[in-house]
């Protein structure tokens, strides 16, 4: 809630030049909303995987730093042909949808998916006791 909230305010701040306190107070928000949402991710991760912490996280790493590459692939011409407004606040529906749909799934079916899933067969360094 608080990336999508902080993204539409942000874009309507923009666009109808309101006080620059209401852009910090908006990046405030968005960087808040981006902060809980990794740290549970994280926490999540580390929860099940905890023998392979190490590289599961770095994936997850590797796809956060991703999409903040991509994303400003296409945003100039979006926010030119859209406008900062609209721009924005799809951006935070898409955010808003996407992690409802992800993080309900995780918690309706999420223990039944680890009970599924095989362990993997390699462990982090600090695990691994073969001599």
């Amino acid at each position: 809630m608080f990336i999508t909230v902080g993204s539409i305010a942000w874009g309507v701040s923009i666009d109808k030049n309101y006080h620059w306190i209401v852009d910090q107070v908006a990046f405030f928000l968005f960087a808040a909303g981006i902060q809980i949402g990794n740290t549970v991710t994280t926490s999540y991760i580390v929860d099940c995987y905890q023998l392979q912490t190490t590289s599961v996280v770095t994936f997850y790493a590797v796809c956060l730093n991703l999409s903040a590459f991509i994303n400003p692939i296409f945003i100039a011409s979006w926010q030119e042909s859209s406008g900062r407004t609209w721009t924005f606040t799809a951006q935070g529906l898409i955010i808003l949808a996407g992690g409802c749909v992800v993080f309900g799934v995780l918690h309706k079916f999420g223990a039944w998916m680890r009970v599924k899933a095989l362990q993997p067969s390699w462990v982090n360094p600090e695990f691994d006791m073969d001599p």
